[in-house]
Protein backbone atom coordinates (compact mmCIF):
# COMPACT_ATOMS: atom_id res chain seq x y z
CA UNK A 1 0.00 0.00 0.00
CA UNK A 2 1.60 3.09 -1.08
CA UNK A 3 1.84 6.36 1.32
CA UNK A 4 -0.80 8.31 -0.53
CA UNK A 5 -3.43 5.80 0.00
CA UNK A 6 -2.29 5.03 3.88
CA UNK A 7 -2.30 8.97 4.30
CA UNK A 8 -6.10 8.68 2.49
CA UNK A 9 -7.74 6.15 4.75
CA UNK A 10 -5.98 7.58 7.59
CA UNK A 11 -7.82 10.41 7.26
CA UNK A 12 -10.70 8.23 7.00
CA UNK A 13 -10.34 6.56 9.94
CA UNK A 14 -10.00 10.51 11.48
CA UNK A 15 -13.29 11.57 10.04
CA UNK A 16 -15.03 8.08 11.22
CA UNK A 17 -13.98 8.63 14.80
CA UNK A 18 -14.51 11.83 15.09
CA UNK A 19 -17.90 11.16 13.75
CA UNK A 20 -19.04 8.29 16.19
CA UNK A 21 -17.22 10.58 19.06
CA UNK A 22 -19.89 13.20 18.03
CA UNK A 23 -22.44 10.97 17.41
CA UNK A 24 -21.81 9.40 20.88
CA UNK A 25 -22.02 12.99 22.93
CA UNK A 26 -24.97 13.52 21.07
CA UNK A 27 -27.14 10.73 22.31
CA UNK A 28 -25.87 11.13 25.98
CA UNK A 29 -26.69 15.13 25.59
CA UNK A 30 -30.05 13.93 24.00
CA UNK A 31 -30.56 11.31 27.32
CA UNK A 32 -29.71 14.45 29.52
CA UNK A 33 -31.83 16.90 27.84
CA UNK A 34 -34.62 13.99 28.75
CA UNK A 35 -34.30 14.60 32.12
CA UNK A 36 -32.58 17.57 32.74
CA UNK A 37 -35.81 19.54 32.84
CA UNK A 38 -37.36 17.96 35.78
CA UNK A 39 -39.25 20.40 37.48
CA UNK A 40 -39.20 19.55 41.94
CA UNK A 41 -41.72 21.05 43.81
CA UNK A 42 -42.17 21.16 47.75
CA UNK A 43 -46.08 20.68 49.32
CA UNK A 44 -45.87 22.70 52.20
CA UNK A 45 -42.44 23.00 54.27
CA UNK A 46 -42.00 21.95 57.80
CA UNK A 47 -43.83 24.03 60.64
CA UNK A 48 -40.88 25.69 62.59
CA UNK A 49 -40.16 27.38 58.58
CA UNK A 50 -43.45 27.80 58.01
CA UNK A 51 -44.32 29.84 61.34
CA UNK A 52 -41.26 32.17 60.60
CA UNK A 53 -43.21 33.40 57.75
CA UNK A 54 -40.06 34.61 56.59
CA UNK A 55 -40.82 33.37 52.75
CA UNK A 56 -37.68 35.29 51.36
CA UNK A 57 -35.37 32.84 53.65
CA UNK A 58 -37.66 29.76 53.14
CA UNK A 59 -37.28 30.28 49.38
CA UNK A 60 -34.03 30.81 49.04
CA UNK A 61 -33.17 27.79 50.88
CA UNK A 62 -35.53 25.67 48.23
CA UNK A 63 -34.27 27.33 45.43
CA UNK A 64 -30.45 26.27 46.27
CA UNK A 65 -31.69 22.98 46.48
CA UNK A 66 -33.26 23.25 43.01
CA UNK A 67 -36.62 22.57 44.18
CA UNK A 68 -38.29 25.42 41.58
CA UNK A 69 -41.95 24.86 42.71
CA UNK A 70 -44.22 25.45 45.98
CA UNK A 71 -47.60 24.49 46.44
CA UNK A 72 -49.17 26.46 49.46
CA UNK A 73 -50.05 24.02 52.13
CA UNK A 74 -49.73 24.61 55.76
CA UNK A 75 -51.70 21.20 57.20
CA UNK A 76 -50.01 20.07 60.05
CA UNK A 77 -52.67 17.06 60.99
CA UNK A 78 -54.59 15.18 58.65
CA UNK A 79 -56.36 13.03 61.63
CA UNK A 80 -58.31 12.92 63.69
CA UNK A 81 -59.29 15.93 61.91
CA UNK A 82 -56.95 18.64 59.69
CA UNK A 83 -55.32 20.89 61.23
CA UNK A 84 -53.62 24.18 59.18
CA UNK A 85 -51.82 26.87 60.35
CA UNK A 86 -53.43 29.04 58.22
CA UNK A 87 -50.92 30.53 55.87
CA UNK A 88 -53.00 29.63 52.69
CA UNK A 89 -54.13 32.73 52.33
CA UNK A 90 -50.24 33.80 51.93
CA UNK A 91 -50.86 32.79 48.43
CA UNK A 92 -54.56 33.21 47.95
CA UNK A 93 -56.33 36.03 46.68
CA UNK A 94 -57.51 38.35 48.15
CA UNK A 95 -54.34 39.37 46.96
CA UNK A 96 -51.83 42.51 46.05
CA UNK A 97 -48.59 41.90 43.55
CA UNK A 98 -46.81 43.73 47.28
CA UNK A 99 -47.33 41.42 49.56
CA UNK A 100 -44.41 39.57 51.09
CA UNK A 101 -45.38 36.23 50.35
CA UNK A 102 -45.96 36.90 46.72
CA UNK A 103 -42.88 39.69 46.42
CA UNK A 104 -40.67 36.99 48.00
CA UNK A 105 -42.34 33.93 45.44
CA UNK A 106 -40.95 36.39 42.26
CA UNK A 107 -37.75 37.35 43.74
CA UNK A 108 -36.39 33.95 44.14
CA UNK A 109 -37.85 32.72 41.04
CA UNK A 110 -40.28 30.38 42.88
CA UNK A 111 -43.62 29.19 40.44
CA UNK A 112 -46.45 28.35 42.58
CA UNK A 113 -48.81 25.40 42.06
CA UNK A 114 -52.02 26.62 42.77
CA UNK A 115 -54.54 23.65 44.32
CA UNK A 116 -57.70 24.29 42.77
CA UNK A 117 -59.62 22.38 46.42
CA UNK A 118 -59.05 26.20 47.88
CA UNK A 119 -60.68 28.12 44.57
CA UNK A 120 -63.44 26.23 43.22
CA UNK A 121 -66.36 23.85 44.91
CA UNK A 122 -66.24 20.78 42.46
CA UNK A 123 -68.70 21.58 39.56
CA UNK A 124 -69.61 25.30 40.48
CA UNK A 125 -67.94 28.06 39.16
CA UNK A 126 -67.84 31.87 39.56
CA UNK A 127 -68.69 34.02 36.77
CA UNK A 128 -65.58 34.92 34.89
CA UNK A 129 -65.32 38.37 35.86
CA UNK A 130 -65.24 36.87 39.89
CA UNK A 131 -62.83 34.10 39.07
CA UNK A 132 -60.22 33.58 42.32
CA UNK A 133 -57.45 32.30 39.33
CA UNK A 134 -57.52 35.45 37.33
CA UNK A 135 -57.49 37.55 39.98
CA UNK A 136 -54.57 35.29 41.63
CA UNK A 137 -52.67 35.52 38.66
CA UNK A 138 -53.01 39.44 38.64
CA UNK A 139 -50.70 39.22 41.94
CA UNK A 140 -48.47 36.83 41.45
CA UNK A 141 -47.82 37.38 37.47
CA UNK A 142 -47.76 34.32 34.90
CA UNK A 143 -44.44 33.54 34.91
CA UNK A 144 -44.03 32.92 38.66
CA UNK A 145 -47.16 30.22 38.64
CA UNK A 146 -46.22 26.44 37.74
CA UNK A 147 -49.69 25.62 36.54
CA UNK A 148 -52.96 24.33 38.41
CA UNK A 149 -53.51 21.60 40.60
CA UNK A 150 -57.12 19.89 39.52
CA UNK A 151 -59.03 18.50 42.70
CA UNK A 152 -57.19 16.07 44.49
CA UNK A 153 -57.08 12.31 44.20
CA UNK A 154 -60.65 12.99 42.57
CA UNK A 155 -60.78 9.25 41.42
CA UNK A 156 -60.84 7.56 45.06
CA UNK A 157 -62.60 11.05 45.95
CA UNK A 158 -65.46 9.87 43.72
CA UNK A 159 -65.15 13.69 42.65
CA UNK A 160 -67.83 13.84 39.53
CA UNK A 161 -66.16 13.51 35.82
CA UNK A 162 -67.99 16.82 35.61
CA UNK A 163 -66.17 18.86 38.31
CA UNK A 164 -62.93 18.48 36.85
CA UNK A 165 -63.83 19.08 33.46
CA UNK A 166 -65.19 22.33 34.20
CA UNK A 167 -62.34 23.35 36.12
CA UNK A 168 -60.03 22.10 33.15
CA UNK A 169 -62.45 24.63 30.93
CA UNK A 170 -61.98 27.39 33.26
CA UNK A 171 -58.36 27.36 33.48
CA UNK A 172 -57.82 27.41 30.15
CA UNK A 173 -60.21 30.48 29.81
CA UNK A 174 -58.44 32.61 32.10
CA UNK A 175 -55.16 31.78 30.90
CA UNK A 176 -54.99 28.77 27.84
CA UNK A 177 -50.67 28.78 28.66
CA UNK A 178 -51.74 27.48 32.40
CA UNK A 179 -50.96 23.88 32.58
CA UNK A 180 -53.23 21.75 34.79
CA UNK A 181 -51.95 18.88 36.74
CA UNK A 182 -53.85 15.79 38.23
CA UNK A 183 -52.70 13.49 40.96
CA UNK A 184 -54.78 10.17 41.57
CA UNK A 185 -54.19 7.93 44.60
CA UNK A 186 -52.18 5.06 44.19
CA UNK A 187 -55.38 1.81 44.95
CA UNK A 188 -55.45 0.21 48.49
CA UNK A 189 -54.78 -3.44 48.80
CA UNK A 190 -56.52 -5.89 49.05
CA UNK A 191 -58.78 -4.94 46.44
CA UNK A 192 -60.43 -8.02 44.26
CA UNK A 193 -58.87 -7.88 40.28
CA UNK A 194 -62.03 -6.27 38.92
CA UNK A 195 -62.28 -3.92 41.16
CA UNK A 196 -58.77 -2.85 40.44
CA UNK A 197 -59.12 -2.72 36.84
CA UNK A 198 -62.60 -0.74 37.35
CA UNK A 199 -60.06 1.84 38.91
CA UNK A 200 -57.62 2.35 36.61
CA UNK A 201 -59.96 2.63 34.16
CA UNK A 202 -61.80 5.36 35.65
CA UNK A 203 -58.33 6.93 36.08
CA UNK A 204 -58.11 7.20 32.71
CA UNK A 205 -61.08 9.41 31.93
CA UNK A 206 -60.33 11.75 34.43
CA UNK A 207 -56.69 12.57 32.79
CA UNK A 208 -58.22 13.63 30.02
CA UNK A 209 -59.24 16.91 32.12
CA UNK A 210 -55.37 17.54 32.91
CA UNK A 211 -52.40 18.73 30.73
CA UNK A 212 -49.59 16.96 33.61
CA UNK A 213 -51.08 13.43 35.00
CA UNK A 214 -49.27 11.52 37.79
CA UNK A 215 -50.06 9.43 40.78
CA UNK A 216 -49.29 10.31 44.94
CA UNK A 217 -47.37 7.12 46.28
CA UNK A 218 -46.12 6.66 49.49
CA UNK A 219 -44.36 3.15 49.51
CA UNK A 220 -42.60 3.06 52.97
CA UNK A 221 -42.44 1.30 54.38
CA UNK A 222 -44.77 -1.49 52.39
CA UNK A 223 -46.92 -3.05 55.00
CA UNK A 224 -47.79 0.43 56.48
CA UNK A 225 -48.47 1.41 53.17
CA UNK A 226 -50.50 -1.07 51.67
CA UNK A 227 -50.41 -0.13 48.50
CA UNK A 228 -51.03 -2.49 45.35
CA UNK A 229 -50.22 -1.30 41.67
CA UNK A 230 -51.82 -1.51 38.51
CA UNK A 231 -50.35 -4.66 37.96
CA UNK A 232 -50.96 -6.74 40.83
CA UNK A 233 -54.80 -7.22 40.30
CA UNK A 234 -55.46 -5.87 43.82
CA UNK A 235 -52.37 -7.73 45.49
CA UNK A 236 -50.42 -6.14 47.78
CA UNK A 237 -46.70 -4.93 46.40
CA UNK A 238 -44.09 -5.66 49.17
CA UNK A 239 -40.74 -4.04 47.66
CA UNK A 240 -41.12 -0.14 47.17
CA UNK A 241 -38.93 0.33 44.50
CA UNK A 242 -41.16 -2.15 42.62
CA UNK A 243 -44.64 -0.19 43.66
CA UNK A 244 -43.13 2.74 42.37
CA UNK A 245 -41.99 1.73 39.45
CA UNK A 246 -45.69 -0.07 38.13
CA UNK A 247 -47.28 2.93 38.51
CA UNK A 248 -44.65 5.02 36.20
CA UNK A 249 -45.41 2.48 34.05
CA UNK A 250 -48.42 2.62 33.73
CA UNK A 251 -48.23 6.09 33.49
CA UNK A 252 -45.99 6.16 30.83
CA UNK A 253 -47.97 3.65 28.90
CA UNK A 254 -51.56 5.49 29.35
CA UNK A 255 -50.24 8.87 29.47
CA UNK A 256 -50.72 9.55 25.68
CA UNK A 257 -47.74 11.62 25.20
CA UNK A 258 -48.60 13.90 28.43
CA UNK A 259 -45.63 14.78 30.93
CA UNK A 260 -46.17 12.46 34.08
CA UNK A 261 -45.57 13.73 37.24
CA UNK A 262 -44.86 11.63 40.74
CA UNK A 263 -45.72 13.07 44.26
CA UNK A 264 -43.04 11.05 46.49
CA UNK A 265 -42.82 10.43 50.39
CA UNK A 266 -41.16 13.19 52.89
CA UNK A 267 -42.85 12.13 55.52
CA UNK A 268 -44.06 9.17 57.92
CA UNK A 269 -46.99 7.87 58.09
CA UNK A 270 -47.35 8.50 61.82
CA UNK A 271 -46.77 12.43 61.28
CA UNK A 272 -50.11 12.59 60.06
CA UNK A 273 -51.61 12.35 63.11
CA UNK A 274 -52.35 10.51 66.26
CA UNK A 275 -54.58 7.77 64.86
CA UNK A 276 -52.50 7.38 61.69
CA UNK A 277 -54.68 6.88 58.53
CA UNK A 278 -57.16 3.74 59.22
CA UNK A 279 -54.22 1.92 59.60
CA UNK A 280 -51.45 0.73 62.52
CA UNK A 281 -48.37 2.74 62.42
CA UNK A 282 -46.40 0.71 64.85
CA UNK A 283 -43.86 0.68 62.01
CA UNK A 284 -44.19 3.51 60.42
CA UNK A 285 -40.85 5.61 59.32
CA UNK A 286 -39.33 8.07 57.05
CA UNK A 287 -37.73 7.13 53.89
CA UNK A 288 -34.03 7.05 54.58
CA UNK A 289 -31.31 8.73 52.72
CA UNK A 290 -30.97 5.60 50.49
CA UNK A 291 -34.31 4.88 49.80
CA UNK A 292 -35.11 9.17 48.99
CA UNK A 293 -32.62 9.13 46.75
CA UNK A 294 -33.73 5.34 45.08
CA UNK A 295 -37.22 6.98 44.36
CA UNK A 296 -35.70 10.00 42.55
CA UNK A 297 -33.86 7.84 40.08
CA UNK A 298 -36.53 5.30 39.71
CA UNK A 299 -38.47 8.61 38.60
CA UNK A 300 -35.98 9.91 36.49
CA UNK A 301 -35.33 6.69 35.08
CA UNK A 302 -39.03 6.52 33.99
CA UNK A 303 -38.96 9.88 32.36
CA UNK A 304 -40.75 12.12 34.88
CA UNK A 305 -40.68 16.00 34.60
CA UNK A 306 -41.78 16.66 37.71
CA UNK A 307 -41.33 15.43 41.53
CA UNK A 308 -43.16 16.83 44.12
CA UNK A 309 -42.27 16.11 48.22
CA UNK A 310 -45.17 15.90 49.69
CA UNK A 311 -45.53 15.69 53.56
CA UNK A 312 -42.90 18.51 54.63
CA UNK A 313 -46.25 20.77 56.18
CA UNK A 314 -46.71 17.85 58.89
CA UNK A 315 -42.60 18.16 59.95
CA UNK A 316 -41.72 19.47 63.23
CA UNK A 317 -38.75 20.35 65.08
CA UNK A 318 -37.62 17.23 65.52
CA UNK A 319 -37.88 16.17 61.88
CA UNK A 320 -35.67 19.20 60.71
CA UNK A 321 -32.74 16.79 60.35
CA UNK A 322 -34.79 14.71 57.88
CA UNK A 323 -36.17 17.53 55.84
CA UNK A 324 -32.22 18.73 55.32
CA UNK A 325 -31.90 15.12 53.69
CA UNK A 326 -34.84 15.84 51.18
CA UNK A 327 -33.06 18.87 50.39
CA UNK A 328 -29.78 17.56 50.05
CA UNK A 329 -31.03 14.20 47.90
CA UNK A 330 -32.32 16.75 45.35
CA UNK A 331 -29.56 18.93 45.45
CA UNK A 332 -27.62 15.42 44.98
CA UNK A 333 -29.93 14.37 42.18
CA UNK A 334 -28.63 17.71 40.20
CA UNK A 335 -25.26 17.23 41.37
CA UNK A 336 -25.22 13.88 39.23
CA UNK A 337 -27.03 14.86 36.49
CA UNK A 338 -23.72 18.16 36.34
CA UNK A 339 -21.35 15.76 36.19
CA UNK A 340 -22.71 13.23 33.76
CA UNK A 341 -22.41 15.98 31.25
Amino acid sequence: MNNRRITGLIVIIVILGGFFLLSFREEKKSKLRQNKNIEFVTVGIPRPLAETRDYNVIFKELKEAGINGFLGSFLYQEVPEPKSLGYEADFLPPCTADMPSLKALRENQIQLLIPADVLYTPGNMPPIDQDPLKQLLACVGRNSVMGVLSYDEPVWNRIPLEAPRLLYKRVKEVDPSLPVFMVQAPLPAPADSTEANYYFSEIKKYNLYADVIGFDVYPIPTNVALLSTPYTKGKLATDYKALLSDYLKWLKENAAGKPIFIALQAFSYDDLGTEGMGVSTVQSKKPTAVELADMIEIAKNNGVSYIAWFGPSYLTKEDMLFWQEVLASTKAFFAREQGAQ
